[in-house]
């Protein structure tokens, strides 16, 4: 976290002057996060999974409208943020997967989670590829995506038993 921005300046793509912007801003938005989340989660949990689909459907669509120019990049991030948001509020109604565990657990949940994540990323960039609207095909490949890591990997780690419901 730390480190990558600084080989961004080592590399000569960046200022000094953006590296300060980045970690103010990532400062000012963690500090925003910590302060607003409990009460946030709070809210959504009383209003149930319809409101809870909603958000998770909703606010990544606004982030990918509200910044057109992102381009591809921004469709990537918004559908992934998308997939995750309905993984996450699924996962809480129906696994109430615990990510605690014995290491040996946490090791196998990685060993298992992140080879099936790039399996899945791979083969359907090769199922998808020169579909057309390419756009459409990109953003249902990282909501895909984004849906396996809310509430796939979870599912499936609960079921082998790597993992205790909550």
């Amino acid at each position: 976290m730390l480190f990558i921005p600084l080989s961004r300046l080592y590399l000569g793509v960046h200022f000094p002057t953006d590296l300060l912007g980045g970690y103010l801003i990532g400062g000012v938005l963690l500090l925003l996060y910590l302060w607003l989340e409990p009460g946030v989660e709070a809210w959504l949990t009383k209003k149930g999974l319809a409101w809870q689909l909603c958000a998770g459907l909703l606010v990544p669509l606004l982030l990918v409208l509200l910044v057109p120019s992102a381009g591809k990049y921004g469709v990537m991030t918004g559908a992934t943020l998308m997939g995750m948001g309905v993984g996450f509020a699924l996962e809480r109604r129906w696994v109430r997967f615990e990510s605690e565990g014995i290491w040996w657990k946490r090791v196998l949940r990685f060993l298992i989670g992140v080879p099936v994540l790039f399996t899945m990323w791979l083969g359907l960039q090769a199922a998808f590829y020169g579909l057309e609207p390419e756009q459409i095909y990109r953003f249902a490949r990282y909501a895909l995506v984004g849906l396996w890591t809310g509430l796939g990997a979870p599912w499936l780690f609960v079921r082998l038993k790597l993992a205790d419901k909550g």
